[in-house]
Parts: C-alpha cells; structure tokens; sequence
C-alpha cells in the first residue's frame, strides 16, 4: 500500500544503502579512469508507485539518495521520468507545468550541492535516530550548508544539533543548530527538509 511504501522510501536501505551498493563499480570505473553515470534513477519503477513516487516522502528519498550517489563516488546522476508518468518533477496541465515532489527533492538537492562543492562529514546529537543530514562546503570557505532531513516529526522531539566534522588541522567545526520543538508541533509524520546555511 502507499503508506508503506512511503515509509520505505524514508529508510536508510531505500538511499544511502541501495547508493552504497555501487561502490564495486564506481572502483571499478575509476580505476579505468572512466567516470560512473547512474541512470534511471528514482523512487519506483515503471513510472513510479502512486501515493508515494508522488509525495513529499519522494523528495526526500531523492535528496538523500542523491547524496549518496556523491558519496559513493557517482560522476552523474540521471533522474529517470517521462510525461504522465508517477514520479515526473512536474504535471503537465494544459499548457502549464507543476512542479511536483520529485522536483522539490531535486532542487533541494542543487541548492545544498553546487557545483564545486564537497561533502563535509556531520555528526547528529539528538533527534532519535530521526534525523539524517549532508553537508556541503566550497573548498576555500569556512561556512558549510547542511541539508538536513527527518523521517517523522512526532512530539515529544528533543532538540538536535549537527556538527560538522571537518578535520581540525584544516578548519575548526561548524555547530549547526536544529530546532526540533518547532517540528514536533507538526502534524505526526509530516516530514520535512531544512535548509541552513
């Protein structure tokens, strides 16, 4: 059913897991200096599982996992859609376009990773095992942006700090502050992407 299928896509194993899987490949790839593409990525196949390639669990799981991709090394990464089809960015009405879920995963995405940025390695405090983050920072700056997600904004939240962990010798860590009491106040399982910067 959809409900489950949208708790799935918020699990580890749906992204960060099923990216890491293509470590083998991406070795592979790059030890023939040749660069890694994934294609036909998103949340489900064959034009996607309505109810959850469709909603906002979907733009979630398609930030983390495009994150991951970076992680485990991927040189690009192609979001598989077509029109009509589930999971397309955006709903064609008329003449008109909406942006759709996946869309906002995407941009969640490009705004938190530009170009020329790397990822920064973050350690969360708190949260209870809710809460999963990426950061990013150009090679010369001193300030990171996390982009932090949460699976399931149910009261009683206590607060949660990121940090990032940056080597010492290069730059003293940056103490990001997540306000998890203002989630709690959220309907149960709304899930949510912060951006800070």
């Amino acid at each position: 059913d959809a409900a489950s299928s949208r708790a799935k896509l918020l699990t580890t194993e749906a992204s960060r897991d099923r990216m890491a899987g293509l470590d083998p490949l991406v070795a592979i790839a790059h030890a023939h200096r040749l660069p890694l593409w994934v294609a036909e990525l998103n949340s489900a196949p064959c034009g996607g599982a309505p109810g959850a390639s469709d909603s906002f669990a979907a733009a979630l799981w398609l930030t983390d996992a495009l994150f991951a991709l970076v992680r485990a090394g991927a040189d690009r990464a192609a979001v598989q859609t077509f029109d009509g089809a589930v999971y397309a960015p955006f709903a064609r009405r008329g003449t008109a376009a909406e942006a759709r879920p996946p869309f906002f995963g995407m941009l969640a995405f490009a705004r938190a990773a530009p170009r020329g940025t790397r990822l920064v390695p973050v350690r969360i405090a708190g949260g209870g095992g809710r809460v999963r983050a990426w950061a990013t920072a150009f090679p010369a700056s001193s300030l990171a942006t996390a982009r932090v997600i949460t699976k399931r904004a149910e009261p009683p939240l206590p607060g949660c700090v990121v940090h990032e962990q940056a080597r010492p010798a290069r730059r003293r860590g940056i103490p990001v502050q997540v306000e998890m009491p203002q989630l709690a106040q959220e309907p149960a399982g709304h899930d949510r992407v912060l951006m800070l910067a």
